[in-house]
């Protein structure tokens, strides 16, 4: 990290590698002031007046709670699959199930771990997707059994049953208008579904083996994608491909991106997290194994 004090007095820290703000810890006014890094790697400050001040400039986190557990009443069944914060915040949707018996849904408020619903053998095989509707009245879920369920939640309702794969369904993901729907699948293929109508518009292939994730970026049409072929792609859910990750090896698990798209990041089995700049596609820094 690279660290400077501010005549506002705020203390800044970016990363050098990336040079990406990381942090910023507010203070007072000053005419000037020095800065040095102490052994525990907080950052000490001292000021024009003479005063001092100490700060920490890295995250911290805390185990807040733990929602089911091994226990004889836990509401969840097996292993737990996915996960899906509501758009505000508020809650948490949980999928989880017993392979090839049930697909369970609970959502839990995030504030005091309280459970709010819960759907079982909503699905007749394990849950493996999530992802509410951008309104937060819906709630898409994939299974192991081949389908894509749409669950209203105010009612618990299931109103829509979107069928089509041909294998696990990996990936779930709203647009942001919510008039559509992308689903990943195992049978390598991503599937765009119209949720006014619950018709499938359109099939996306190209993938040589499961499409591991999805997710649309901002307020886009593109769908941010990857995959057991090594490969992390950008396409529009038109099914025009924008980008393709180049070089990377094994099997890619997971991909996520900022809001924006500034910024990609993918995860894969060499247990490596790769950072690129999303709109050119370098690659802006990596994350091993053994980082710190």
């Amino acid at each position: 990290r690279v660290v400077c004090v501010g005549a506002d007095g705020a203390i800044r820290a970016w990363a050098l590698a990336s040079a990406q703000p990381v942090s910023q810890v507010s203070g007072s006014n000053t005419t000037s002031a020095s800065a040095a890094t102490l052994e525990d790697g907080s950052i000490a400050v001292c000021v024009a007046d003479g005063s001092f001040l100490r700060a920490a400039t890295h995250s911290t986190w805390a185990l807040e709670r733990v929602l089911g557990g091994d226990k004889i009443d836990s509401p969840l069944v097996d292993r737990v699959n996915a996960l899906s914060f509501s758009p505000e915040g508020r809650s948490i949707a949980v999928g989880s199930g017993e392979p090839s018996r049930t697909g369970d849904i609970t959502i839990w408020d995030v504030s005091d771990g309280k459970l709010l619903h819960t759907w079982n053998e909503r699905h007749s095989d394990s849950v493996l997707s999530l992802d509410f509707s951008p309104d937060g009245k819906q709630l898409a879920s994939g299974g192991a059994d081949k389908a894509v369920r749409i669950t209203e939640i105010s009612s618990g309702k299931q109103t829509r049953v979107l069928e089509g794969h041909t294998h696990h369904i990996l990936g779930v993901a709203f647009r942001a208008d919510g008039r559509i729907l992308a689903s990943a699948g195992a049978d390598n293929v991503v599937k765009i579904w119209d949720m006014i109508t619950g018709d499938r518009k359109k099939n996306i292939d190209g993938w040589d083996k499961e499409v591991t994730s999805i997710q649309f970026v901002g307020a886009t049409d593109q769908i941010l994608t990857s995959a057991g072929d090594n490969r992390v792609r950008l396409v529009r859910d038109s099914g025009a491909e924008v980008r393709s990750m180049p070089g990377l090896p094994d099997f890619m698990h997971s991909a996520a991106s900022t809001v924006t798209g500034n910024l990609i990041i993918a995860g894969g089995q060499d247990s490596v997290l790769r950072v690129w700049d999303g709109g050119t596609g370098k690659e802006v820094v990596t994350f091993g194994a053994d980082a710190r």
